[in-house]
Formats: structure tokens, C-alpha cells, sequence
């Protein structure tokens, strides 16, 4: 099936409902990453993020053209100084997260320095996977409403008919996983919805490219690509939630 949503001009949420956003470059591992301190990396990020921590050991994984099981190496991590964006990277990708989305400017200011500061230091990636994932969960206290079936009403109603099924008899709690794939390019899109004080229904897109053959892709490339999923993603969430409820987000005048 193809992915195609209504397109819809990009307007600015002051309230969006987002609580994370993450880019994931993955690559064929690079060596030299772990083969000493990404000191001239940290050095490129430090004036954005200045804080600098390492993660625990990933799981056992085969790394590819090394043919055994060998323990993945820490990642280094970059905070910023109120702790809510970080960089992550590894032998086999960088990541910027942030629990704090302003708007696409400003994220996708953060990872052009990211971005350039790997091309820097490490050369144009042999990615395997782009990716770009919003993150989107629906409350109470955010929506104006204090029933699940007010927060429930937020949504398309092709969104919503595992929950008024009569034979379910709207559940405690669903979890749907929708994939749409358009040759190398995918869209998986969870849906969550959930009895619980604070209601909880959350929308979870994750739009990415991936191939089993490594292509070499400079910033720009990359920066082009992730620029492109955001327009989806947002053409996704505009069609997920009933245009008359999209006020509740205070969309920019």
C-alpha cells in the first residue's frame, strides 16, 4: 500500500501534543568511533550540548564483515544544558532525541549541527536506515475533556473501530500497529489508546528508509530526506486528529 495522506501546509503547534521526536542515522559501523574518544565530536557539539555522559553496553549483535557475536560498545551521549534534547552515538548510528519539540526549525537546526559535525569528523555515512519518529500522546488535562470517549472523539474514526466494536465493548486498553511501505520507504504508525485516570491515547509515527545495501549520504542528503519525512508525518497527524478538534493545539495565526 502506498503512503499518501491529504497534504496539509505546515502550521506551527504552540501546544502540540508530542513528548518525544527522535532522528536515528544508522550506518555500516565505523570502528573508529570506539577506537578512541569522540573528543573532536564532542568538541563540534559543546556549545550546544555541554553535557556528556556515556550509556550501558547494547546487547550482543553480529556486526557485519566482523562475523561473530561481539558486545556493542557504549554510547556517547551529548545533552543540552536543561537536559531535555540529546545526541547519541555509536559505532553504528547517531541519534538526536528531544522531549521538549518547539518546532521543526529548531530541531532541525539542532541536527544540522549534528549532522555536520559527524561529516566533519567521520566522513559521509554508508547509511542503512534514516529514520524520524514523532512521538504524540493525548490527556485529559491537555485536551480540555475528562471521558475516554471525548479524548477518544479527537480522532479520525477509521482510527477507532477496534474500540466501538461491539464485540470488544470499548477494552480497557488497545494497541494497533499499522505499517504502509512504498518501495524502500516505510510508515509505522502505533496506536494507543487506554483507560486510566489521566486518559491516555497516543500516536506514535515512525517514518523511515532502509536497505540491506549501505549508500553513502552526506548531510545535506540526509538533512533533504528527514525534511521530507517531517511533511508526511505531519500530513499523517493531520489526517489522524478531526480538523475541527486541531484547535485544542493552538495552531500558529
Amino acid at each position: 500500500m502506498s503512503i499518501s495522506f491529504p497534504h496539509k501546509d505546515d502550521v506551527p503547534l504552540e501546544a502540540p501534543p508530542l513528548t518525544e521526536v527522535i532522528c536515528q542515522v544508522r550506518f555500516a559501523p565505523i570502528l573508529r568511533i570506539i577506537g578512541s574518544l569522540p573528543i573532536e565530536y564532542q568538541e563540534l557539539l559543546r556549545r550546544r550540548f555541554p553535557k556528556l555522559g556515556e550509556k550501558e553496553n547494547r546487547p550482543q549483535v553480529e556486526l557485519k564483515g566482523i562475523g561473530k557475536l561481539t558486545p556493542m560498545p557504549n554510547e556517547f551521549v551529548c545533552d543540552t544544558a536543561d537536559g531535555l534534547s540529546r545526541v547519541s552515538l555509536a559505532v553504528d548510528f547517531v541519534a538526536l532525541r528531544t522531549n521538549k519539540y518547539l518546532n521543526w526549525k529548531a530541531f532541525s537546526s539542532d541536527l544540522e549541527i549534528v549532522l555536520r559535525a559527524f561529516e566533519k569528523v567521520y566522513g559521509p555515512p554508508l547509511t542503512t536506515r534514516i529514520g524520524l519518529r514523532y512521538v504524540n500522546e493525548l490527556r485529559f488535562a491537555d485536551t480540555g475533556t475528562n471521558s475516554l470517549d471525548d479524548l477518544i472523539d479527537f480522532l479520525n474514526p477509521d482510527l477507532t473501530q477496534f474500540y466501538y466494536n461491539r464485540t470488544f465493548n470499548k477494552p480497557d486498553k488497545i494497541a494497533n500497529f499499522i505499517l504502509l511501505r512504498e518501495e524502500n520507504d516505510c510508515l509505522a504508525l502505533r496506536i494507543g489508546i487506554e483507560s486510566t485516570p489521566e486518559g491516555f491515547v497516543s500516536l506514535d509515527y515512525d517514518y523511515y528508509t532502509e536497505s540491506d545495501a549501505p549508500a553513502e549520504n552526506k548531510a545535506d542528503d540526509l538533512l533533504n530526506a528527514v525534511n521530507r519525512y517531517r511533511q508526511i508525518v505531519y500530513n499523517a497527524f493531520c489526517w489522524s486528529i478531526k480538523e475541527e478538534k486541531m484547535e485544542v493545539f493552538r495552531p500558529a495565526k
